[in-house]
């Protein structure tokens, strides 16, 4: 008679899931159990869907400690241009991309240059 799957799925969390999540936590990486998470505007991630690869209020967050004293409008242009939609793209030129954002080569101008030191020509 053939093995059921109940066992090997049930021994993947004690074998393979909870030893790599005590590892990144040893790393310094948080963790947190979104298993019973319900998205929507009371949703304590901030995520509206289940679509958002994403958990909105971290990433808020870190933009904020990363980036302290920006107008909220240099937070908006960020998480947009971070989160934007890259799955038509080849997985290096969407990879190449966020980082090319992440180190302010992006056009998100007030992370590059606040408005009010920019001049005429930049």
């Amino acid at each position: 008679m053939a093995q059921s799957l109940t066992g090997i799925v049930a021994s993947e969390d004690s074998i393979v899931e909870k030893p790599a999540l005590a590892l990144f936590q040893e790393l310094g990486w948080g963790h947190v159990d979104l298993r019973d998470e319900v998205p929507g505007p009371g949703n304590h991630t901030g995520r509206s869907s289940f679509r958002q690869p994403y958990l909105p209020f971290r990433l808020r967050a870190a933009l904020h400690k990363l980036n302290p004293g920006l107008q909220e409008e240099a937070f908006r242009q960020a998480e947009d241009a971070l989160t934007r939609d890259r799955s038509a793209m080849l997985p290096l030129a969407a990879n190449r991309e966020v980082l090319w954002t992440c180190n302010g080569f992006a056009p998100v101008t007030d992370l590059i240059m606040p408005p009010l030191l920019r001049t005429p020509a930049g």
